[in-house]
């Protein structure tokens, strides 16, 4: 059959006490009796320091020296730290490059180092298609020839991760490659760089003009941001929302325009539902997963990339169901051939680009995706 891929703190020290020259000046705050304790041996001290000489009725009586009191240092606030400099066009090209070298080493080594260029949900991807490859006998293939490049490098908050995006041409291909690159402690790219996320746009989507400032940067839009139709935390949800319910739910619909990765993905699900002549149920779950990356757009809408983790359950009716096999390519190639009786699971993942226009009317565009099955497992 064909399958659709669719611990609590210190306590901080007590305001100073004033007192005569020569005084303890504070005592460390603490909590219940010992509190209690602690002031009222302050305030004896304070007394005693206070008098320069003793009451002449009263004969001079001999005390033990007191036990010294700790002094507290004032606590100076902690300076907040420096945000990390402006990434450079030139070192972003630097970036790029060296993750082209990488990518060509770990292909050419069966994926092994791809660690080393890639993170996340992107490096799960591409695991997934070295797997796949694989199990086709098919050779590795180089990086393709870029043709041109472009570094987008957006203004972030201070204190935020550094991230960018390459623009991406290459030679043979229509398409449009976008490649977000995270700073991460780890890792053997430039400054501990690596791809986190991707997606191709096909020629026949129009992607925006992206908005800069007078330095030419682009502009950051966060994940909850408003001023929008929807946020793009929002829009990642109501993609999955489609995605499970094969284009049912009522917001998705009024949110996202139809399209491949809506209307079309769900007549698919339709179709094959109708395929399983109701011997087997189909059963698709699709969440949001990790952070999203969102840039201004001239129009004052935004270019989002998000990714989704996707389940597909298929179970048997009754005993009597004929066997299920997958027939799309990576689902049947993950199989390997085998035929399920009771119960199928496809796990799929992917990164997607979408186009969210200025608050108004106009519904979402999704224009471009990284998409993979994962794994194929039941019984």
């Amino acid at each position: 059959m064909t399958m659709s891929t669719a611990e609590p703190s210190a306590p901080s020290p007590s305001p100073a006490l004033s007192a005569s020259a020569g005084c303890p000046a504070a005592m460390p705050r603490t909590r219940g009796r010992s509190r209690l304790l602690a002031g009222t041996a302050l305030l004896l001290l304070a007394g005693g320091c206070g008098m320069s000489t003793p009451p002449a009725a009263a004969p001079p009586a001999a005390v033990s020296s007191p036990a010294p009191v700790p002094s507290t240092r004032t606590l100076e606030p902690t300076p907040a730290p420096a945000p990390a400099p402006a990434l450079t066009v030139a070192q972003a090209r630097r970036i790029h490059e060296q993750y082209r070298r990488q990518l060509a080493r770990a292909r050419a080594a069966d994926g092994a180092g791809l660690q080393h260029a890639e993170a996340g949900l992107a490096l799960e991807l591409s695991r997934a298609q070295e797997r796949l490859r694989r199990l086709r006998g098919q050779p590795p293939a180089p990086p393709a020839r870029v043709v041109s490049t472009r570094m987008i490098i957006p203004r972030l908050p201070s204190g935020q991760p550094r991230w960018f995006a390459a623009e991406v041409r290459y030679a043979d291909r229509d398409d449009v490659v976008h490649l977000i690159f995270a700073e991460s402690a780890e890792g053997e790219q430039v400054g501990g760089w690596r791809v986190v996320a991707g997606s191709a746009t096909p020629a026949d989507q129009v992607l925006p003009r992206l908005a800069t400032t007078g330095q030419g940067e682009a502009q950051a839009v966060p994940a909850h941001a408003t001023g929008l139709p929807v946020s793009p935390s929002a829009l990642a949800r109501a993609h999955a929302a489609s995605l499970s319910s094969a284009d049912s739910d009522a917001r998705a619909r009024r949110l996202i325009a139809p399209g491949p990765y809506t209307s079309q993905a769900a007549a698919a699900v339709r179709a094959e539902r109708r395929a399983l002549a109701g011997r087997w149920r189909l059963r698709i779950t699709s969440r949001p997963w990790g952070p999203i990356y969102a840039l201004r757009t001239a129009d004052g809408g935004a270019l989002v990339w998000y990714a989704l983790r996707e389940q597909q359950i298929f179970t048997a009716v009754d005993s009597g169901a004929p066997p299920l096999e997958f027939g799309r390519a990576q689902a049947a190639t993950l199989a390997g051939g085998r035929a399920f009786s009771q119960q199928a699971h496809l796990i799929s993942a992917g990164w997607f680009c979408a186009v969210l226009p200025p608050a108004g009317d106009q519904r979402a565009r999704i224009v471009g995706d990284w998409y993979s099955a994962l794994k194929v497992n039941g019984a």
